[in-house]
This record gives C-alpha cells, structure tokens and sequence, in this order.
C-alpha cells in the first residue's frame, strides 16, 4: 500500500510542474522535479540510518519517516497557498492600472 500511494503521486506532480512550468522551461522543470524524487529517496535513506546509528534505534524509524511526511505535506500546502495568492492577486493589480 505504501508503494502504490508513494507512487501515485508521481504523475500528479510531474503534471503541476510542467503546468507551472510553461514553455520552454518544461524541460528542465520535469528533470528537477524527478531529481527531487531521487533526492528525497536518498536523503530518507540517510537520515532512517542515521535513525538507527546514532538516534534512538529501529523503533523511531517510522516516527522520523512521519515527521518528515507531515513536513513535505505543510511544504505542499503553503505551495498551494501561494498560488493561490498570487492568482486571486494578479486580476485585481491588473484592474487597478490608471
């Protein structure tokens, strides 16, 4: 289960990114963006085993891999808020020209 719902997510962001992305910048956009997967891949890896080396062993090792879910999930949201910001912010500086 944790397979499936780690890798649904993948096609969904890929298609944010080159949404957000536009034009010629797709390209590199969709490349970043599978290295950030790599990325956190590698860094989970490091810190589980770090976890187990040097923190409190095995048995914290889902605790560390939820506290750094919920921190990925409040990066997610406050992306979203942004947006949403500057998209309910640019029609009303586009109306205000003199």
């Amino acid at each position: 289960m944790l397979g499936i719902a780690a890798f649904a997510t993948v096609a969904p962001l890929q298609l944010r990114v080159l949404q957000q992305a536009e034009g010629a910048g797709q390209n590199l956009a969709s490349s970043l963006n599978i290295a950030a997967f790599n990325l956190g891949n590698a860094f989970g890896a490091w810190l589980g085993g770090w976890t187990i080396e040097h923190g409190p062993g095995l048995a914290a090792v889902p605790w560390v891999a939820a506290l750094v879910t919920l921190g990925g999930l409040l990066i997610a949201i406050w992306s979203r808020l942004i947006e949403r910001r500057s998209a309910i912010g640019a029609p009303a500086l586009a109306t205000c020209r003199p």
